[in-house]
């Protein structure tokens, strides 16, 4: 039986085709997995009467490495007119 060299060229393209949208879907896949987010697990609020401070507490658990953090303070003052 002789060998059909359009159905071999047909069956490779296939394939590429395959590994082509493999490839595309493998790279969305890690691109979108590295923006995945969760909200905080729990904010505190505390307003102090006497200094006029309001202190807020957001706690946030990361995965991976434990030593990974990023500490932010903010202070923000707002003085009253009398």
């Amino acid at each position: 039986m002789p060998i059909d060299y359009n159905l071999v060229k047909f069956m490779e393209d296939i394939e590429m085709r395959k590994m082509f949208f493999l490839g595309v879907f493998l790279l969305m896949f890690l691109i979108n997995s590295t923006a995945i987010a969760h909200p905080p697990s729990e904010v505190a609020a505390e307003f102090d009467l006497e200094s006029n401070i309001l202190s807020v507490e957001v706690v946030h658990s990361v995965g991976g490495d434990p030593v990974h953090f990023m500490v932010k303070r903010l202070l923000f003052s707002k003085s009253q007119n009398n």
